[in-house]
């Protein structure tokens, strides 16, 4: 499916309750076709919310996802993992 401003907000919010809790999270992107620049945005902005012993860890994510969050700066920070790419 594809993150835009049609489900951003949904996006979002899951982000916020997943981030409830002591481990780091999982977010399995394999199924993301699309991910415009808010939820792009989403994303990092959960992962800096997260204390620094947390991580947000990106699964499965696509090839094109994992290019722009390299391009931008975004995959090395310090709480942002970007996994793999989806098979």
């Amino acid at each position: 499916g594809d993150i835009d401003a049609s489900n951003l907000e949904a996006v979002t919010e899951a982000l916020t309750v997943a981030m409830v809790g002591a481990r780091d999270l999982d977010l399995d992107l394999s199924g993301v076709a699309f991910c415009d620049l808010g939820g792009l945005r989403a994303i990092v902005r959960a992962a800096d919310r997260l204390e620094p012993s947390r991580r947000l860890v990106l699964r499965g994510t696509p090839n094109h996802l994992r290019r722009v969050f390299k391009m931008v700066g975004w995959a090395s920070l310090p709480n942002l993992v970007v996994g793999e790419e989806a098979s």
